[in-house]
């Protein structure tokens, strides 16, 4: 029985989606055709066009795919919440080839859709944060949560780009520079009270729906049959 257009729609497009990110997480989105993305998901350019009209189209959901703060959750110390939503991020980069590709496209220059809009959401977010955390009193008096802010996401993205092809050491490389970022910024109380252990990226990741909805899309998209993408 013919699947609904909707359904068949749908699954065109998770398929298209996870195809591209692990085609540009190895090789970059100028280096990747339209067409070898339809062929990778396995579906017909018709189909596939139905769903995405350009590699641009799908260059920018995968950047909306790709965008990961939702481990910064309530609670206190609120410095925790930048801690974790790092260390997780660093995580899902490593098991998701949809964070993968969104951070290596955000940082090709060729495209101002998409160059920097990662760290132009990140850094907004981690302001307000550590604007809460001042207010608790968590931070050192002297210390502007917007300029932190900047430095923790821009150092973030360096180590990012520094693992591309060595992924497997982001998070212990994330962890490290968590313990660095907060030492100079919060309050000694509050520091001794944080948790940096790279393993509790994989214990938040389990214990989140959403988070574990990158592994789980990743892990149906290997059942379907479709190879991955060779480093390039």
């Amino acid at each position: 029985m013919r699947q609904p257009v909707q359904e068949r729609s749908k699954r065109t497009r998770r398929l298209v989606l996870d195809a591209a990110a692990r085609l540009i997480a190895d090789h970059g989105v100028a280096r990747v055709s339209l067409q070898q993305i339809f062929d990778k998901a396995g579906v017909s350019r018709g189909s596939g066009q139905h769903v995405f009209k350009t590699k641009q189209e799908i260059a920018l959901a995968i950047v909306r795919e790709g965008f990961s703060m939702d481990a910064a959750l309530p609670g206190k110390p609120r410095v925790q919440a930048v801690v974790d939503a790092s260390i997780v991020l660093a995580w899902l980069t490593v098991m998701s080839p949809v964070v993968r590709a969104a951070a290596r496209i955000v940082t090709e220059q060729d495209n101002p859709e998409t160059f920097g809009a990662l760290w132009d959401g990140y850094v907004p977010m981690v302001t307000g944060i550590l604007t809460e955390a001042a207010k608790e009193g968590e931070l050192l008096a002297d210390v502007d949560p917007a300029e932190v802010a900047e430095h923790w996401v821009m150092a973030f993205t360096g180590y990012d780009l520094r693992c591309r092809r060595t992924v497997d050491e982001l998070p212990r490389r994330i962890a490290k520079m968590n313990v660095w970022a907060v030492r100079g910024v919060a309050t000694p109380e509050i520091f001794d009270q944080l948790i940096f252990d790279v393993q509790r990226g994989l214990t938040l990741i389990a214990e989140s729906d959403w988070a574990s909805s990158y592994i789980s899309d990743a892990d149906d998209q290997r059942k379907t049959g479709v190879p991955d993408g060779t480093a390039g």
